[in-house]
């Protein structure tokens, strides 16, 4: 269903990835790993047409590489960018609203109620600043206002990050639930050993470059350690 081929990104005149490819079938679970710098976040940018680049970017068999990146939200790819970036003044409930502005949806109240049936703690706290909510919640939040949105692929950007080992499981959890309801994923991160055991495909690449991709199932740990940390 997504299909990137020789992905090359550019910050102004330094280039930053070097044909860069990957896929996602429907219904997958695929992950993204790499050290930090590794271009993880500019794979994801570019992506979304937030970063200059080259390269064949296919989504549902319709090349989206120049598209605009509200039309390719409307498309049905929505983001969960590194450090959450909700709105901290606004409700945890404004902030939901907000992240369906690119949809005409019929009945926002039965897509705010199936929102809250995956996440109950945001029921709870709906007319909570959000800025006042946990990290773990906030990070619930982001992910919930993205799928206002109703995404055909969810991309999220180190969602593991900073949260509590139980807020950890809590995100795993809800993209299993969300691989059963048919949404594919691509999830980046950088911790390995985590979320290995729930992605179905991976990527590895390093300073821009795709080194290693399998099945976690067929690859050993110390190939993919290997390939993440370089010798």
């Amino acid at each position: 269903m997504f299909k990137v081929n020789a992905l090359n990104s550019f910050y102004h005149s330094t280039q930053v990835l070097w044909d860069i490819s990957f896929k996602i079938n429907q219904g997958q679970i695929v992950g993204l790993f790499g050290a930090n710098g590794a271009g993880k976040t500019t794979t994801l940018n570019s992506v979304m047409e937030l970063v200059k680049h080259t390269g064949q970017i296919e989504f549902l068999g319709k090349e989206i590489e120049r598209m605009r990146t509200d039309e390719i939200v409307k498309l049905g790819i929505s983001i969960v960018p590194e450090g959450r970036h909700i709105f901290p003044k606004m409700t945890a409930r404004e902030n939901l609203l907000l992240g369906a502005y690119s949809k005409k949806l019929n009945n926002t109240k039965n897509k705010l109620n199936e929102i809250y049936a995956l996440f109950p703690d945001l029921k709870e706290k709906e007319q909570t600043l959000a800025g006042l909510l946990s990290g773990g919640q906030q990070q619930m939040l982001a992910i919930a206002r993205a799928l206002m949105a109703e995404p055909k692929l969810l991309m999220l950007d180190e969602p593991l990050q900073g949260l509590s080992p139980l807020y950890q499981q809590k995100v795993l959890d809800t993209l299993k639930q969300l691989k059963g309801l048919g949404i594919s994923i691509l999830l980046v991160e950088q911790s390995l050993e985590k979320v290995l055991k729930f992605v179905d495909y991976i990527y590895v690449i390093r300073r821009g470059r795709n080194i290693l991709e399998g099945s976690p199932k067929a690859l050993t740990i110390e190939e993919i350690k290997l390939a993440y940390f370089g010798k």
